[in-house]
């Protein structure tokens, strides 16, 4: 039994009984939510008018609904069932093989696609993960996300204090795992997301800086029935003088890259450019 009575009664229900209440709950909170859908779609046309701005934000609830069935499905495949439908993780394996075992890695990810994945599948088949989580006001989805981040090699701090566990856990030669595609706000460092004006933190670029480890953007898309596993090479590679600064940008870069391959698998209620979306996306850069 876990420590979520929620999760063990989900485990109970057959998953496509499940699949099919939860693509209802997504259908009726696209039509009821109606002030943040015409914010998300507003936000989808100032980004790239070629997309289609009501079939993205559409699919994005869905996705959203459908994270809890990625979840239990996830932990009732086996190791080889998983193995297979996991399209590009064997690339990612070979890639990070070309790295020192006894280095700790930095993986940094967005909301994109069944993002609690990540760190779970990094955990399951590479080495363990240690993530950062902003606890939630109710404890019963604390709860529920613990029982469904704790089954393989990942643990959890909480975000306020957490930076000094993950830089032990890196020295040791751990895996960090953090989801860096949040507004920083005014006092964030400017950046680029999706090619419009953000801001974004700095934190996991100084934390691969202080312990000197590899920077990986890591991300995991729907693909038909499959999972699609996508990575980047070590943002370190290639700088003589690396920063934080032009460690950030490249981390913007690469998740922008991640989320245009499926906009529609992306958090776009996350407000990436803050409440003021409208000017700052607007906003140009030099």
């Amino acid at each position: 039994m876990s420590e979520s009575r929620i999760w063990d009664l989900l485990n109970l229900i057959p998953l496509p009984i499940l699949k099919g209440a939860l693509a209802i709950g997504g259908s009726l909170h696209h039509r009821l939510d109606q002030r943040h859908r015409k914010e998300c779609q507003e936000m989808v046309r100032l980004t790239n008018p070629e997309w289609s701005e009501e079939r993205v934000i559409k699919e994005m609830y869905q996705h959203i609904w459908s994270l809890p069935t990625s979840l239990l499905q996830y932990g009732k495949w086996d190791d080889p069932t998983c193995l297979s439908k996991l399209d590009g993780f064997d690339d990612f394996i070979n890639t990070m093989a070309n790295h020192s075992n006894d280095k700790g890695v930095v993986f940094v990810a967005a909301h994109l696609g069944p993002w609690e994945l990540c760190a779970q599948t990094i955990a399951r088949f590479y080495r363990p993960v240690i993530s950062l989580y902003k606890p939630a006001k109710q404890e019963w989805i604390n709860r529920f996300f613990r029982s469904a981040r704790h089954r393989f090699n990942q643990t959890t701090l909480p975000k306020e204090g957490g930076m000094l566990g993950l830089y032990k856990h890196l020295r040791r030669g751990g895996a960090v795992g953090l989801v860096v595609d949040q507004h920083a706000g005014e006092d964030g460092l400017k950046s680029k997301f999706l090619g419009k004006t953000c801001t974004s933190w700095d934190s996991a670029a100084q934390l691969a800086l202080r312990a000197k480890c590899p920077l990986v953007p890591v991300g995991i898309i729907h693909d038909g029935s499959k999972l699609r596993f996508l990575h980047e090479k070590d943002l370190m590679e290639g700088l003589d003088n690396p920063d934080a600064s032009t460690l950030t940008h490249r981390i913007d870069q690469a998740l922008s890259s991640m989320v245009e391959k499926a906009p529609e698998q992306w958090l776009w209620l996350g407000r990436r450019w803050g409440r003021n979306y409208r000017e700052r996306m607007q906003e140009q850069m030099p």
